[in-house]
C-alpha cells in the first residue's frame, strides 16, 4: 500500500505555541509508525514544514490529532476521502473524544498504536478497516523501534529524542491522567545512547513527559551519554 502519516500543522500564528514559532518538534510518533510499516511506500508529512499532500494519490491516510489540530484533522480527512484514501485518525483527541473523532473518518486509533498498527495495514490491504483499534496494554519501552529519520524532515541543526513515556505524578492541568499511555516507563539506558549516537544533529531535545521522573534513571542516562 502507499500509506501517508501525516501531523496537521501546529504552530499557527496566535496559536498555543505562539512563543515556539520558530522551535518545530519533529513527530517522532510518525516515524516510529513508519518503522512499523515495512512492506509499504510510506511517507510522512510534518505540516509546520512540508506542503500537505492533498491532490496525491495514498491507500491509507493516517493522522495523528491533538484537541487545537482536531478541526484541520477534520477538514483533511476529508480531503484525502475524496481522492480514495481510507483515513484514520489516531492519538490525543481520538483517544478522549472516539465518539467525536468517528463522524469525521472511517477509523481511529485509541491509545498507543505500536501493537495495533499491524492490524489496521492487514485490515486496510483487505479493504476491512475496522471502525475503531484500541490497544489494551500498554506498549513495552523495548518494543519500540528506531524513528524512520530517514523520512522525517529534520532540521540539520536541532532533532528529537525520546527516553521515557508518561508520568507517574498526576497533575490537574495535565492531559496525560486522562490517557491510556499514562504509566511511567523508560527505554534501556544503551537504546537510547545508541540511537542518540546515531543522530548527526548538534543539538538533541528530549520530548518526554518527564524525563527526571525516577532520579536513578536521568542520572545513569545522562552518565552514559
Amino acid at each position: 500500500m502507499k500509506i501517508l502519516l501525516l501531523k496537521p500543522k501546529w504552530f499557527v500564528r496566535g496559536g498555543v505555541y505562539r512563543y515556539l514559532e520558530n522551535v518545530k518538534f519533529t513527530p517522532l510518533h510518525l516515524g516510529i509508525i513508519a518503522a512499523l510499516s515495512d512492506g509499504h511506500e510510506v511517507k510522512v508529512v510534518d505540516g509546520d514544514w512540508d506542503e500537505i499532500p492533498v491532490n496525491e494519490q495514498f491507500d491509507l491516510v493516517g493522522i495523528t490529532t491533538t484537541t487545537f489540530t482536531s478541526q484541520q484533522a477534520y477538514q483533511l480527512a476529508a480531503q484525502f476521502k475524496q481522492t480514495g484514501a481510507r483515513v484514520i485518525l489516531g492519538g490525543v483527541h481520538p483517544s478522549i473524544l472516539p465518539d467525536e473523532c468517528l463522524q469525521y473518518t472511517d477509523s481511529i486509533v485509541t491509545g498507543e498504536a505500536e501493537y495495533v498498527w499491524p492490524d489496521v495495514l492487514r485490515d486496510a490491504e483487505r479493504n476491512q478497516l475496522q471502525r475503531i483499534y484500541k490497544s489494551t496494554r500498554l506498549v513495552n519501552p523495548q518494543d519500540i523501534p528506531f524513528p524512520r529519520r530517514d523520512l522525517l524532515n529534520e532540521q540539520p541543526w536541532f532533532a528529537c529524542l525520546q527516553a521515557t513515556r508518561g508520568c507517574p505524578n498526576s497533575c490537574r492541568y495535565c492531559y496525560l491522567p486522562n490517557v491510556s499511555w499514562h504509566a511511567y516507563r523508560e527505554r534501556p539506558v544503551e537504546t537510547v545512547y545508541s540511537e542518540l549516537s546515531a543522530i548527526k544533529q548538534p543539538i538533541v531535545f528530549f520530548v518526554d513527559d518527564n524525563l527526571f521522573a525516577r532520579r536513578e534513571y536521568a542520572l545513569a542516562l545522562f552518565q552514559r551519554i
